[in-house]
């Protein structure tokens, strides 16, 4: 049994265990599976609660807490860092006592071996615990990661709605990501300044010891460099501060730009978002240059330490009298050596710090931001109805002057059916968000009925704009629940969605794409009302939900839903829709935020004479629409189970993907990859051959120069005594020191630049291969994916992968260059360096193989956390409505958990392979010093080159650990170039498909007449054709309403006419032109669209309208009066630089569509399609839109695609598709 526990000792002392992943590595490209669990400190779910407790408002506070909050961790490394630093200072007084022994041996002697024997040894020891404080600073890390991240995600599930939309989703991933990263960096920096303190006082005591008071003078010139490396920190400390903003200016750029792809694709912006995403790179370019030159100054900072201290030290040795001999030479050299570390980390350490303070600072606002009242009651019964009733509601926005929502009192009975009405802006979506408890009022009260105390209402929300889950689309309705086979079909079918379930691939598992990219507007709609069902709600709380389906499903909807299934439960239904109004039991009019009138239908019409006008002008349009036939058919509506929905059955069959998996290289990074770097690197100029021998130049330099200032010391000491004096020597030793110094400044000043410009040249190709590529890459790569390239793997290309490379050849060149000292001494070492190196070999060959694939698995397993947080943070109110926080907490315990996997296993690779390299090159070091005393027992060394000798053997083992650890960082890294690369080599779409007849210089269009003749369509070669002989003509300047059930095919027909998607078959003309023929951007010019998903993006109003002021005040003000919203904004202080938050979201849906048509008519175009455009704004808005259209675009053509039938009823034709087929044509 004793055995038994020495070889567990054994195991986790050298990591031993790790040998079954390694041979595994070596077998086959590591999985995800193969990551090692876990251990339980570091199981995201069982996380200290410490956290949660941690205190912003003091920083030293929040990050000694988060230290001590790791547990066990912290306790040992403490011990971990005394056994080091003691280990440390042991070895130069070993080098001392070797050395002092060399001229009395005459023979071999017992003493001198045991002393060579410890010399080796103390290396070997020292490095075990110095793996072992790396290995547990890093468990600290990953700790307190998980406790960050927990408590950034428990606060995001609690914001009330007013603070989330204070924050920019780009800055609540940073909360999870960076922040809590640089509040983890507490797990080195507390024991990294701890370490660095104890070694200073050690070396300083034991100089003391070897030089007397001159040791006082070395203390006094450390301490006047220690201000001077501060200021220079701080510099450094400003810069990086001012990259990091820069950086997240840049990836918010990105994320705006991702999020509006349609927008920047539809008006052919991809070269100025380009330029703008740029011009913000090219700041961050030269502000990394700027921290080029001051990581210059810093690394000479470090590496004078050795020289200054060591010229001083010596020369006040020397002029106090003091002898200065080969022993004390080397042992000093070695104690100033070791004051390089602490000082080089000054820098890094602040860094560090201020990184944590930034963050801390951060994070407090987040976690003091205005949060939910906790409800952990459980909820009301299924199906059972629930009333409320509110008295004096009201709601004033913190930047507004106005009430949203002002007074609204109102009873709701159990089992009722309310619609809420209005005009766009009248507050009717905010007073439904409050009645939902999504949104907190300002004032007022408000109770539920039908319910104990000890229940909490079982609600549903369905917000304007739907949320959809990048999942399947089973997981979207249940939501986290399970849900039966039967009541699931019953679902579908009262959802109106059994067509659509047997369209797609898989049925119900088919999976949906990131923010329901391939669901049109009303499936995404009815699977939210699907949601909704199968919740089993006694409320139901609906914003608009009708607005993008057609009649027919509208009808349907009502019919077997909201008056069917819903008959027995409480509904409260904001809506612009109002062919079923007199259906509902209580009718809210909404002006203003105000209730205006409330009452049945007929007790409002009668009292309010606002009422009767917003009615009439329904009326009015269904008038317009009763002459138009349209001939679609009704959805399935039979009870009987579709084809694809036997829940059982579908889980069986692999799921229909849409979201493509992340692209993964498997094996060695590819010689191309390094080629790509390395001409990104030195450049394609006639300048390139000079660089690449600058930079091989510089690296060999800063190997040879430090080498011939040590052994002058060493020949000195042995020879020199008789030429020069003790101070002539010393003068001598810091001339050279000066030209080392020098060669350092220029070798970081030239690597840094270069890597800056492969930065550049490596960012510019995959943002340009990014924006051109076609845009079903787009609905296929969830955002977060995309921004992981451009954020955390630019990142390491800028930072990490640039220093790596220059570690790797400045490493190489120093175990070359201390092999060469080792072997013209002792030539016969070279039969213990010989197999050292094949062990060396074998080791590195097998870590790196493994070590590699993990870095892979580690990237990819990244992004899930950042896309998951990003979906629950925008999605806050559907899941607040809900009350399915915990599931979405569970979930991202769940991918929490796998990231750590993978990132605990690149730990225990990395500390296998390092606490295996000292061991085997400590062989070295012990074989050179033995090597030593049997050629000093025999008169054939002296001790000023044994010093040397025996300097350089300690070092090798460092240097080729460096070396092979740099090159497989450089591996493990090159894969962010593997990646970046990969999307600049995304194939473009196709500027011209036939060949082109314009010139530049022709104007066109002109007209705006469009033929379309025999056109086929279908997204793939290996899917059915979508459109189908479609044959149209509209004449120029004409009025065309396009109408068709969901999945006819007119999406399409936009699609194709902007050329997302190329005919297969039949042309397309403008103007007599094909379209094919003409460069996309000239084309898309050419056409103006106001989307069915409305598109701001952050920033001004007019920013929104003239992106790149193009227009002038005057023309912007033109545009809003056409769109009616110039009141509006002349209401705002800021008028046209009115701030625009995410998303738009200080603007109702209506508001947003309607800015986003001002938009389109600042483009000038000849053709403008409107893809149901008016979907979100009630009737009375709707005409003023259509009497724009008739009245502004006179000599315009214009395209609608609509589903309210009075919207195309005045349009000069109308055309009808059905399957992918013209069926009918007025």
């Amino acid at each position: 049994m004793k055995a038994f526990r020495v070889a567990i000792v054994m195991k986790s002392i050298f990591f031993s265990y790790v040998g079954p992943l390694i041979r595994l590595g070596r077998q086959r490209p590591l999985t995800a599976d193969d990551a090692p669990p876990l251990p339980p400190p570091l199981q995201p779910r069982t996380v200290s609660e410490d956290f949660e407790r941690l205190p912003t408002t003091s920083f030293q506070r929040f990050i000694f807490g988060a230290y001590f909050a790791t547990g066990a961790p912290a306790r040992r490394i403490v011990i971990v860092t005394i056994l080091r630093v003691t280990i440390a200072v042991s070895t130069p007084l070993l080098l001392r006592s070797l050395l002092t022994s060399i001229p009395e041996l005459t023979s071999l002697s017992t003493g001198a071996f045991l002393t060579a024997v410890a010399l080796g040894l103390t290396g070997m020891v020292g490095a075990i615990f110095q793996q072992h404080f790396y290995f547990n600073a890093l468990q600290m890390y990953a700790t307190i990661v998980n406790g960050m991240n927990r408590r950034v995600m428990l606060q995001a599930l609690r914001l009330r709605r007013s603070a989330r939309a204070r924050m920019q989703t780009g800055d609540l991933v940073n909360h999870l990501s960076s922040d809590s990263d640089a509040v983890a960096e507490a797990g080195f920096f507390i024991p990294e300044v701890f370490a660095s303190l104890l070694q200073i006082t050690a070396v300083l005591v034991i100089l003391f010891v070897l030089l007397g008071w001159a040791a006082l003078a070395s203390a006094v010139t450390l301490s006047i460099m220690i201000p001077i490396t501060i200021l220079v920190a701080k510099r450094y400390r400003k810069l990086d501060h001012t990259i990091m903003a820069l950086r997240d200016e840049r990836v918010t750029l990105m994320s705006q730009i991702l999020q509006g792809i349609r927008v920047v694709k539809y008006h052919a912006w991809e070269d100025s978002v380009r330029r703008e995403v740029q011009d913000v790179r090219s700041k961050e370019i030269t502000t990394r240059i700027r921290i080029v030159k001051t990581d210059g100054l810093s690394t000479v900072l470090f590496i004078s330490t050795t020289t200054l201290v060591a010229f001083v030290g010596f020369s006040t040795h020397a002029l106090l009298g003091g002898e200065i001999t080969a022993p004390l030479v080397f042992a000093c050299l070695a104690l100033f050596a070791m004051l390089e570390e602490p000082f080089g980390m000054i820098s890094h350490l602040l860094a560090n710090i201020q990184h944590a303070r930034v963050a801390v600072e951060r994070l407090h606002g987040f976690f003091t931001a205005e949060v939910r009242d906790e409800d952990h009651r459980q909820l009301s019964e299924p199906h059972k109805a629930v009333g409320l009733s509110v008295e004096q509601l009201g709601l004033t926005y913190a930047d507004a002057d106005f009430a949203a929502v002002n007074n609204v009192s109102m009873t709701i009975k159990a089992g009722s059916s309310v619609a809420i009405v209005g005009t766009v802006g009248s507050g009717k979506s905010t007073l439904l968000r409050m009645l939902a408890g999504v949104q907190v009022a300002s004032r007022g009260t408000l109770e539920w009925s039908g319910i104990t105390s000890h229940e909490r209402a079982r609600a549903a929300y369905v917000p304007q704009e739907a949320f959809i889950l990048n999942a399947s689309i089973l997981d979207n309705i249940a939501f986290g629940e399970e849900i039966r086979e039967a009541d699931l079909n019953d679902v579908i079918r009262d959802c109106a969605l059994e067509k659509d379930m047997a369209d797609m691939p898989s049925g119900i598992a088919t999976e949906i794409g990131e923010r329901g990219v391939n669901l049109s507007g009303g499936q995404k709609q009815r699977l939210s009302l699907a949601r909704a069902a199968a919740h089993s709600p006694g409320i139901v709380f609906l914003d608009d939900p009708l607005s993008a389906v057609d009649v027919v499903t509208e009808d349907l909807l009502v019919e077997h839903l909201l008056f069917g299934r819903w008959s027995g439960i409480t509904r409260v239904m904001a809506t612009h829709r109002l062919a079923h109004l007199r259906r509902f039991e209580t009718i809210v009019f909404l002006a203003q935020g105000q209730v205006m009138a409330i009452g049945s239908f007929d007790e409002v019409y009668a009292n309010s004479a606002a009422f009767r006008d917003y009615i009439a002008e329904e009326e009015r349009g269904v008038e317009a629409a009763r002459d138009i036939s349209v001939n679609v058919e009704p959805s399935p509506t039979s009870t009987e189970h579709p084809a694809g929905h036997d829940i059982e059955v579908l889980l069986e069959e692999p799921t229909s993907r849409f979201t493509d998996d992340e692209d993964r290289e498997t094996g060695a990074v590819r010689l191309d990859v390094y080629r790509a770097y390395a001409r990104a690197m030195i450049g394609s100029a006639t300048s390139a051959p000079l660089i690449a021998i600058a930079l091989v130049l510089t690296a060999i330099g800063i190997t040879v120069l430090p080498i011939v200032q040590t052994m002058w010391l060493g020949w000195w000491s042995d020879n020199g005594r008789t030429g020069f004096d003790s101070l002539t020597a010393i003068a001598i030793y810091g001339v050279i020191g000066v030209f080392v110094l020098l060669g350092w400044y220029t070798e970081r000043l030239v690597w840094l630049y270069r890597a800056a410009a492969a930065g550049r040249s490596i960012h510019d190709a995959a943002l340009r291969g990014v924006l051109f590529a076609p845009l079903r890459f787009f609905d296929r790569t969830p955002i977060g994916r995309i921004l992981n390239r451009f954020a955390r793997d630019q990142e390491g290309v800028d930072d990490h992968l640039s220093w790596n490379v220059e570690q790797s050849v400045k490493s190489l060149s120093q175990t070359i260059g201390h092999l060469a000292v080792i072997l013209t001494t002792m030539p016969f070492m070279i039969l213990v360096i010989v197999p050292v190196l094949a062990i060396y070999h074998r080791l590195q060959r097998d870590y790196r193989t493994a070590a590699r694939e993990a870095k892979r698995l580690e990237s990819i397993a990244r992004s899930p956390r950042y896309a998951q947080f990003k979906e629950t943070v925008t999605g806050l109110d559907v899941i607040h409505g809900f009350g399915r926080e915990h599931v979405f907490l569970e979930a991202f315990y769940g991918i929490l958990e796998r990231y750590q996997r993978s990132y605990w296993c690149s730990i225990l690779l990395n500390r296998w392979f390092s606490i295996r390299v000292p061991l085997v090159s400590g062989l070295v070091a012990m074989a050179t010093s033995i090597g030593i005393v049997l050629l000093a027992s025999h008169g054939l060394i002296t001790q000023g080159m044994a010093g040397v000798v025996m300097t350089y053997a300690m070092m090798f083992w460092m240097s080729l650990n460096w070396t092979v650890r740099a090159f497989s960082e450089v591996e493990s890294r090159m894969t962010a170039v593997e990646r970046l690369r990969h999307y600049g080599s995304l194939e473009a779409e196709h500027l011209t498909t036939s060949t082109p007849v314009l010139s530049e210089d022709t104007a066109w269009p002109t007209e705006g007449e469009l033929h379309i003749e025999h056109l086929g369509v279908r997204y793939a070669d290996n899917l059915p054709m979508v459109l189908r002989d479609v044959n149209i003509h509209i004449p120029a300047r004409s009025k065309v309403g396009i109408v068709g059930r969901t999945g006819s095919g007119k999406s399409t027909l936009f699609q194709t006419l902007f050329r997302f998607v190329e005919p297969k078959v039949g042309t397309i003309t403008i103007d007599g032109v094909d379209i094919t023929s003409v460069p996309l951007s000239r084309l898309r010019r050419a056409i103006a669209i106001i989307p069915q998903d409305p598109t701001l993006f952050i920033g001004t109003i007019r920013s929104n309208l003239d992106r790149f002021s193009e227009c002038t005040d005057d023309e912007v003000w033109t545009a809003l009066r056409r769109v009616r919203l110039d009141d509006v904004v002349r209401a705002l202080p800021e008028g046209l630089d009115a701030e625009v938050v995410e998303n738009g979201a200080n603007f109702s849906q209506g508001q947003r569509q309607l800015l986003c048509m001002a938009r389109a008519i600042l483009t000038r175009a000849r053709i403008i399609v409107l893809d149901e455009a008016t979907a979100s704004v009630d009737v009375e808005t709707d005409a003023v839109i259509q009497q724009t259209v008739r009245d502004e675009f006179s000599d315009v053509t214009v395209l609608t695609i609509a589903h309210r039938l009075h919207t195309v009823a005045d349009a000069d034709v109308i055309i009808e598709l059905d399957k992918g087929r013209q069926v009918t044509r007025r």
